[in-house]
């Protein structure tokens, strides 16, 4: 019998979570990067005109003092998440686009409607 397992992310929120209580004396730098990633959920949403993703990157910059064990997962987590393909909510059916040899709704299968 084959095991299958499937890796999935945690909500920025919750990463964000485990920062703040592991890390006692965030870098003054890091701090509204944190904060802004405490009401992300996903790498795609956004906080007010800035990309989830500029944030991230922001906090990444902004860590380089934060050291350890935990500092190195979260990182790493962070990391995956901006090296992810951007989500893309379809308009027609609010399902993640899907692509043409695998549409996301019947509407979507048609190619004008992809893009």
């Amino acid at each position: 019998m084959q095991k299958t397992t499937t890796k999935t992310t945690r909500p920025i929120y919750d990463i964000a979570t485990e920062i703040r209580r592991e890390w006692r004396k965030p870098y003054f730098g890091a701090v509204p990067y944190l904060e802004a990633m405490s009401t992300l959920a996903v790498i795609d949403d956004a906080y007010g005109y800035d990309s989830g993703r500029s944030i991230v990157t922001y906090f990444l910059s902004n860590a380089m003092t934060w050291r350890g064990d935990v500092a190195r997962r979260c990182k790493a987590e962070l990391n995956a998440l901006l090296k992810a393909p951007p989500v893309v909510i379809c308009e027609t059916c609010g399902d993640i686009k899907g692509t043409l040899e695998n549409p996301c709704c019947s509407q979507c299968a048609n190619p004008e409607a992809m893009y």
